[in-house]
């Protein structure tokens, strides 16, 4: 099978939960790659927290340390689920937050998050680094949510890692999240 060419997205890694707090990437390749995905699978926190706040953050140094100051990053989202339907935005978070801290997201066991987060040129230091995001989760009970929008970091700085997780609860043992690159062309 002939390699994929200039345009064409390639699979970096996969990663798996199991029971883990966090799930990390750190294949980011300027050389080869200029847009990276993040295909999220249903994957599910390992607890029964009030609510199900699942959360990235992003790291300049390989994955030496994460971005997770007071004023890391800025957003716009807009959220709606079965009963209600708003769009928060900040000036200053300390992760990006997909679903949670919109509304109480779930109750129960089995957050179940699934979407995808594109990065378009996180080499760039020359600008902010942009997060672009659309996610649904669901839960035990009869709570749905759809989350999309934009994070924006709010410091100009390439971005080379990138660490997947939950508030307060670990990664149950399902799904996946998958790590693409656009090769250059």
């Amino acid at each position: 099978q002939a390699a994929a060419g200039g345009g064409a997205w390639e699979l970096i890694a996969t990663g798996t939960p199991s029971s883990s707090t966090y799930l990390t990437f750190t294949g980011f390749d300027s050389s080869t790659y200029n847009n990276y995905l993040f295909l999220v699978a249903g994957v599910t926190n390992a607890g029964t927290h009030s609510e199900h706040r699942f959360r990235m953050w992003s790291s300049t140094d390989g994955g030496s340390s994460y971005d997770d100051g007071s004023n890391e990053y800025s957003y716009g989202k807009r959220m709606q689920s079965n009963s209600s339907d708003n769009g928060p935005q900040s000036a200053t978070s300390n992760e990006i937050e997909f679903c949670g801290g919109i509304d109480t997201t779930g109750s129960g066991a089995d957050g179940i998050a699934t979407g995808f987060v594109q990065i378009p040129n996180p080499q760039a230091t020359d600008t902010r680094v942009r997060f672009l995001f659309d996610m649904t989760i669901g839960d035990s009970s009869t709570k749905i949510y759809s989350v999309n929008g934009m994070y924006l970091r709010d410091a100009n700085a390439d971005v080379d890692a990138i660490r997947f997780g939950w508030s307060t609860e670990d990664f149950a043992d399902t799904g996946a999240i998958y790590f693409y690159g656009m090769k250059k062309t």
